[in-house]
């Protein structure tokens, strides 16, 4: 027994001690970033601050108000059908169906999917490599992103103080791998995608998934493996549609690249692969991107560069990073065995030259979401050449390796140490009487006039349905809201067309928040006069509006 304890052991140190690292770290990451109750105020952190109460919406509309109701009716937008990928968000609503509280629903799936993520990452590396050095090493640079501009910046604050270097890593200003004011915009893939944009988790398993059958095939020419890629494909876009996106360009980009540089004309196989992702994929296009949607493409050479030299700007953004793949791609060619995984990873490029050209939302920041996808297959590369050179027997070159991978993820493990220690209350106990209140007192279908806060705990909390919510999620999302918010703004200051307004809208109840920020300009001895409150707390007032 303990024979076969040590070959195990031995075959699989590297994913134990993966699995082992970062399951402690999400862990710990996502027990502070969701929903935790420190004397009865909810906390969260970092980004996750902003993010998550969008998908605490979705989560509760769905429980409240069910599945299609909420698809019919965006929970923050009355009208308007929700177009966002929300599977993984529904998955947490039937944990809590079956006796998961909100919290735990979403840490849950969170937490095994980033799992299941890292072992992936790890098994598509070592199926395109065949080097378990590699293997191990690509998750670690691929979640601690960052450049290494970034400890310049961190160093220049922290000499601006008179903090112990622990401290100063336990009290960071702000989010050194995501400076805009120096145009470094190519964040770490834990503080701003993995930790609050939560379905990037289930899209990336989706695609690694996806990645080793499309390896599989160019690898073996065996086209069943195409056909399952498409599969998977096919059921992205309620999953993440800048993924799927991505994942499409790139089969495309394949296959130009197996017709004219192998000059194998294969375009049944690819056929095989599309024909999944059509009749897969074909409902939820058209229900997230209608016919008659307004069209936010635009050209903007550069990405966020606004300016600056192109190559200083990447360079800039991606660090050591951008130095390995240089070499890498320099090297890794002239290696005739090496030439398959250089030619695979060359459709990627594609990936990273259109969002340099076009913006594809209204953010231009969103590019990134695409950029991942290049990132992703960059890593391996870069990997890869690391393992190469790693098996050089001289030993100056083995600490060469090791010094340079620790100096090329550190802005990314500062980052996460960041993650780690900061923390913003998200609901008080205030907004939680509101919310148990609206959830015993009154009806899934009811409708709520509110202000346009972000952690509306009518909608986040309580899962009913508001007129208008935060509106840098509409815009972000294409949804000319303009008009209402105007109208909104004159009900709550009172004017004289209040009623006419209310009438257009009809809510069945309005939120008076007593610690309105502005713009919000609230008449509240009008709404004393007028209307009769239903609750009544610190920081809220609730009318109900009769016919």
């Amino acid at each position: 027994m303990g024979e076969k304890i040590k070959k195990f052991l031995s075959n699989k140190w590297e994913v134990i001690i993966l699995l082992l690292f970062f399951g402690f770290l999400f862990f710990d990451l996502l027990s502070s970033h969701i929903l935790l109750n420190i004397n009865g105020n909810l906390y969260s952190s970092g980004s996750t601050w902003g993010d998550l109460p969008y998908h605490l919406t979705l989560i509760n509309s769905f429980k409240e108000r069910g599945l299609i109701n909420t698809l019919k009716s965006d929970p923050i937008y009355l009208g308007e059908k929700l177009r966002y990928p929300f599977i993984f968000d529904y998955l947490s609503t039937l944990l809590m169906k079956i006796g998961l509280s909100l919290r735990w629903a979403i840490i849950i799936p969170s937490f095994l999917g980033l799992i299941i993520l890292i072992y992936l990452i790890y098994l598509l590396v070592l199926k395109i490599t065949k080097k378990r050095w590699a293997a191990f090493l690509a998750p670690f640079l691929f979640v601690f992103n960052g450049s290494i501009f970034g400890l310049y910046y961190f160093f220049r604050e922290y000499f601006k103080t008179d903090l112990s270097l622990i401290k100063f890593l336990n009290n960071q200003p702000f989010q050194f791998t995501h400076l805009s004011e120096h145009h470094i915009e190519f964040s770490n893939l834990i503080a701003d995608f993995l930790l609050p944009q939560r379905v990037i988790i289930l899209g990336l398993i989706f695609t690694c998934l996806a990645l080793i059958f499309i390896w599989n095939y160019w690898e073996t020419k065996k086209v069943k493996n195409l056909f399952w890629a498409g599969v998977v494909i096919g059921l992205m876009p309620f999953i993440h549609t800048h993924l799927f996106l991505a994942l499409i360009i790139f089969c495309f980009s394949l296959f130009i690249i197996q017709w004219l540089v192998f000059k194998e004309f294969k375009l049944k196989d690819w056929v095989i692969c599309a024909l999944p992702v059509i009749v897969l994929a074909i409902g939820p296009v058209l229900w997230l991107f209608p016919l008659n949607n307004k069209s936010f493409f635009r050209f903007q050479l550069g990405w966020m560069a606004q300016g600056e030299f192109f190559w200083w700007f990447w360079l800039k953004n991606l660090g050591f990073y951008f130095i390995f793949l240089i070499l890498a791609l320099i090297k890794l060619p002239k290696l005739d065995s090496h030439y398959k995984i250089t030619s695979f990873y060359g459709a990627s490029l594609i990936l990273f030259v259109l969002p340099n050209i076009f913006v594809f939302q209204p953010w231009v920041w969103d590019n990134m979401k695409i950029f991942v996808f290049w990132f992703l297959l960059s890593v391996i590369i870069i990997a890869f050449y690391l393992n190469n050179l790693w098996e050089r027997k001289n030993k100056l070159v083995k600490l060469a390796v090791l010094v340079f991978v620790f100096l090329t993820i550190i802005p990314g493990l500062i980052t996460t140490q960041r993650e780690r220690t900061i923390k913003y209350v998200l609901y008080t106990p205030a907004d939680q009487q509101l919310a148990n209140f609206v959830l015993k007192n009154t009806k899934p279908t009811d409708i709520f006039l509110t202000t346009d806060k972000h952690n509306n705990p009518i909608s986040s909390l309580a899962g009913r349905q508001i007129i208008m919510g935060y509106d840098g999620w509409l815009w972000s999302r294409g949804i000319n809201y303009q008009e209402r918010r105007e109208e909104i703004l004159e009900i709550f200051q009172g004017t004289d067309n209040v009623y006419q307004l209310i009438s257009k809208y009809n809510p069945h109840y309005i939120l008076v928040d007593k610690k309105a920020a502005s713009p919000w300009i609230i008449n509240y001895s009008y709404f004393r006069q007028y209307f009769n409150p239903v609750f009544e707390n610190s920081d809220y007032t609730l009318y109900r509006i009769q016919n």
